[in-house]
This record gives C-alpha cells, structure tokens and sequence, in this order.
C-alpha cells in the first residue's frame, strides 16, 4: 500500500471503526482479501475480527505471523482456501475455514468458531416480522 491514497482509506477505516467501537456498535468482522494467505484474528478495537482470505492461487503465497491476538494463520500454496461467513436463522455468525486438499479439490473445513460480540455488546438478533427481507 505505497500509494498515499490506500494509506489515507486504511487511516480512515480504522479510525471510524474505533469510533464505532467507542460507542458501543463495533463492526463484528474487517474482511481483506488481497494477501495470498488465510489469517484470523481477534481483536481489542475497532472490528472484534479481522480476516484476510485470500490464499486462492496454488502459485502464490504470503507470510503470516501468529500473536495472541491470531486464531488461524495459514497460507500453503499446496493447501489454497477461503474464509466463510454464514449468518444463521437466529442471527448469529459461524465462521468457518475451508481449504483444498491433494485428496479433496473442493475443499475440507479445517477450523471453525462462533463469531461472538464483545463483552457488553449486544449480539445480532433475528429480525422481526415487521422487517422485511429482500
């Protein structure tokens, strides 16, 4: 990101999430998709989850780092994958890892998690029957 247009975006996505964050509606998930690898983590500000999911190319990989803050970190070029973000009938967020395999091409869930608000935070509710869907 050496453009200073990418540097100015990132600042400000991150200062309006913190700010989300500081009066109690912090975004639940910051998704990226560039880097070649899987990454999850959690976080103490701004978005609960931070995601990169983008280990699409068995030509290409990216670091990762593993910290306290890391769930799942992976990126092998034998092993592409994707995150998914399923939001259930009640409201809820499971998250989940799938990757491909030598064996199974269309992919193995290899890790998984309930994605949960903040302590204090309200979790997503099932709407009502006054809204409508789309």
């Amino acid at each position: 990101m050496s453009n200073p247009i990418y540097h100015h975006m990132r600042r400000e996505l991150g200062r309006a999430m913190v700010e989300a964050d500081a009066n109690g509606a912090a975004p639940l998930v910051y998704a990226a998709g560039h880097d070649h690898s899987i990454q999850v983590f959690q976080s103490d500000s701004g978005a609960r989850y931070l995601l990169v999911s983008g280990l699409g190319s068995r030509e290409k990989t990216s670091g990762v780092r593993h910290d306290r803050s890391t769930l799942f970190a992976h990126a092998d070029a034998n092993s592409p994958g994707f995150v998914k973000l399923d939001v259930l009938s009640d409201g809820r967020v499971r998250l989940a890892v799938v990757e491909a395999t030598p064996k199974v091409e269309d992919g193995v869930e290899v890790y998984s998690r309930m994605l949960d608000a903040r302590p204090g935070q309200r979790s997503p509710r099932r709407s009502s029957g006054s809204e409508r869907r789309k």
